[in-house]
């Protein structure tokens, strides 16, 4: 995608300010999804590896009507929420004095926004556990839409290490699917029934199933029946 910045330079009593140095700087960044009435709701998404943006500088001179109008292409990423984007303009003026203006523009890479409802932290393990889910707009109206649902059950090994004749014990983490569907998410949300098997950690995850990115929540499951095989 493309963004096009257009900036308007004028003198102090109102001509144009005609053929004067612009430059243009856009940083962007990522930005949180919320809605009215869903401020319980987990709408953050979660990548396998982390996110990162380079700053893009155009620059320009300013015509006889004292417009330049520039262009940045818009990183290729999809499916990762909301992107703000800060454009920085500077105007030089006759004596290379820069004149600063700020603005901001909302980046969408997505058209539906997956949500995954409250959890307790802690929750008895081998009983009925019910969390909510729900898909909206980027206004915050209720969608209906397809998605997929994976819960994960997490568990952390000590391992011994040897490294150039040391030796120590670290922590690995290890990720088992326990359930794994696809579901249709429809304009009242979609609740996900769930009974933990045995203590310990797990997570909620839903996606659109396009990629691997995905929103989250996490909770542990504890009981005293089976404390002995988390």
């Amino acid at each position: 995608d493309i963004l096009k910045a257009t900036v308007t330079a004028t003198n102090l009593f109102g001509p144009p300010a005609t053929n004067r140095k612009t430059e243009n700087e856009l940083r962007i960044s990522r930005k949180l999804f919320s809605a009215k009435g869903y401020n319980n709701y987990n709408f953050n998404i979660t990548t396998p590896t982390e996110i990162y943006f380079e700053n893009s500088v155009n620059e320009g001179i300013t015509d006889a009507s004292g417009k330049n109008e520039q262009t940045f292409t818009l990183p290729e990423f999809s499916n990762i929420g909301l992107l703000n984007g800060r454009l920085f303009t500077t105007v030089f003026d006759e004596t290379g004095r820069p004149v600063n203006r700020y603005s901001e523009v909302e980046i969408q890479t997505q058209q539906t926004f997956l949500g995954i409802g409250p959890v307790s932290g802690w929750v008895p393990s081998n009983k009925p556990l019910t969390v909510n889910t729900i898909a909206l707009s980027r206004a915050g109206q209720k969608v209906s839409g397809k998605a997929r649902l994976e819960i994960i059950s997490i568990r952390w090994e000590t391992v011994l290490e040897r490294n150039y004749g040391t030796t120590s014990y670290r922590s690995q983490r290890k990720e088992k699917s326990v359930v794994t569907r696809d579901i249709n998410i429809g304009s009242n949300g979609y609740a996900v029934q769930f009974t933990p098997p045995v203590s310990g950690e797990y997570e909620i995850r839903i996606s659109n199933g396009e990629t691997s990115n995905y929103v989250m929540q996490s909770f542990y499951a504890y009981g005293w029946a089976d404390a002995g095989m988390s």
